[in-house]
């Protein structure tokens, strides 16, 4: 429902801006108009940005995502940055890949599924020197 409601408003803002512009070029206020416009084209992305890119993408895009077994959002939502990495594991339960990239490794808790190519990104990232986690990525991955 959240997801549903983020991309409402943004479409509820995006009219709004429009209609307000409208109504001042309509009035002949060119530099109002302007500045209206200027103001909705910076910070109607500001507020994309900070409602979670993701969420309103999601909406627009098909999606079809593979979680690991026993996978949850809610103990994703648990795993920390500086967690040491056997509290993770024990939260998260095993990724469906890993792979380890210079001193880091990474856990892999999603993919693409085989419908379509947009999928919702889960990865978790470990120092493997200090082994602790170092990044957490929750995002919606378009292709």
């Amino acid at each position: 429902m959240g997801m549903l409601w983020i991309g409402a408003v943004y479409i509820a803002l995006a009219l709004l801006g429009l209609a307000l512009v409208a109504r001042l070029c309509a009035k002949r206020h060119w530099v109002f108009a302007s500045f209206a416009a200027v103001l909705f084209v910076a910070l109607l992305p500001a507020w994309y940005q900070a409602t979670k890119l993701d969420a309103v993408a999601a909406l627009f895009y098909r999606q079809d995502t593979v979680y690991a077994a026993g996978f949850s959002e809610r103990a994703f939502e648990h795993v920390k940055l500086g967690q040491v990495e056997d509290e993770a594991r024990r939260i998260l339960g095993d990724p469906l890949d890993h792979k380890v990239f210079g001193e880091k490794e990474y856990w892999y808790y999603s993919k693409a599924g085989p419908r379509f190519k947009n999928y919702w990104n889960r990865i978790v990232v470990v120092d493997l020197r200090t082994r602790k986690v170092v990044e957490v990525f929750k995002e919606f991955y378009t292709d």
